[in-house]
């Protein structure tokens, strides 16, 4: 079940337009958005390739084992049951565009000194060691799937998948049309998901959980609580106003390396504005091939270094929780501020 007051649209989030879900008419408090039977989600207990249990490369089996799932079954086209699904989700190129995971080595390089670029890096090396499992898996079981459509599949599964409880035991699944569903600050969250039994079948619903205006875009919880580097190594996300502010001394041993990311990212951004987490990119940032990775890496350096570098001081106009150097924080006042941008790998950037 689709409600019928909600429809796929372009919503504009910082400049962007982004595919996203609004209400065609007012919506009350608790009114069910869908509602998706687990025969229909891709889950594991629903996909039907050969010798899939087979496939066991030492780490993260069974996520390896979803990637090649859903991979094959995009390679269906029509002949999946989830074609209408997949069909309108984004290709390997956008991905390979805005997808932090995929960040070449000449950005890894530049924003060596970025946390998180250690942590790609690593997801990296554990994903490119396991190509020799998978060319002798498929090639011992006949199946006809190329490395490069195995990533693909992984990416769309590591960015939307749900993590599920049933009768106790932690599954995941992709769920058809409530992974269309963008994000916001915690205030702006107007949905609530969960697990439920109906007519003896496990069901995952998606409710509204305050009053909502026609026109008004309806937002998912991906990660309440959660920084902007979190959000951008799962989702590719960096929000705009997160409350969550995350600022570090500047690595010691590599002043060098510090010093060029820092000039970097003042090439990269535009001049700091009131309210934002970090500054926007500058526009010519998007026509390059991975450019909206540069511009998630550039914020989240901006936000964590920036006042190391002197280019910021501490962000006053929000709930910020600083992260000092012996891991302490502390609340800043709270005030509204302006729309965030919102880069999701839950669909196509496009620039305006």
């Amino acid at each position: 079940m689709v409600s019928s007051k909600a429809t796929g649209n372009l919503t504009l989030h910082g400049g962007n337009e982004i595919r996203g879900v609004i209400a065609t008419e007012a919506m009350n408090s608790s009114e069910i958005l869908l509602s998706i039977p687990k025969s229909l989600w891709m889950h594991q207990d629903n996909f039907q390739v050969k010798n899939l249990s087979q496939l066991s490369c030492g780490a993260g089996d069974a996520q390896i084992q979803a990637a090649v799932a859903v991979a094959l079954e995009k390679k269906n086209t029509t002949n999946s049951k989830w074609h209408a699904y997949l069909k309108d989700l984004p290709t390997f190129e956008n991905y390979n565009s805005f997808y932090v995971r995929m960040a070449s080595n000449s950005l890894l390089r530049q924003f060596a000194a970025l946390p998180l670029v250690k942590s790609i890096t690593a997801s990296q090396q554990l994903v490119a060691s396991q190509e020799k499992c998978f060319n002798e898996w498929k090639e011992k079981y006949g199946h006809n799937l190329t490395w490069q459509e195995f990533q693909h599949g992984l990416a769309i599964w590591q960015t939307r998948v749900y993590g599920i409880s049933l009768n106790g035991t932690d599954t995941e699944a992709l769920i058809p049309a409530s992974d269309l569903l963008n994000t916001g600050r915690d205030d702006q969250l107007n949905t609530d998901w969960r697990e439920k039994t109906k007519d003896g079948e496990w069901h995952f619903q998606v409710s509204t959980n305050k009053g909502i205006e026609a026109g008004h875009e309806l937002y998912d919880s991906y990660c309440p609580g959660c920084a902007n580097s979190d959000f951008l190594s799962v989702w590719s996300v960096y929000l705009d106003d997160n409350n969550v502010i995350t600022e570090l001394p500047l690595p010691s041993q590599n002043a060098t390396e510090s010093n060029a990311m820092k000039t970097l990212v003042q090439e990269t951004l535009q001049t700091p504005h009131e309210g934002l987490s970090a500054p926007r990119c500058q526009s010519t940032v998007f026509d390059e091939s991975q450019g909206p990775i540069k511009c998630a890496f550039a914020r989240l350096a901006w936000e964590q270094f920036g006042k190391a570098w002197g280019l910021k001081s501490s962000l006053k106009s929000k709930v910020s929780m600083l992260i000092r150097s012996d891991g302490t924080g502390s609340l800043e006042p709270n005030v509204q501020s302006s729309p965030f941008d919102l880069m999701d790998s839950r669909g196509m950037v496009r620039q305006n």
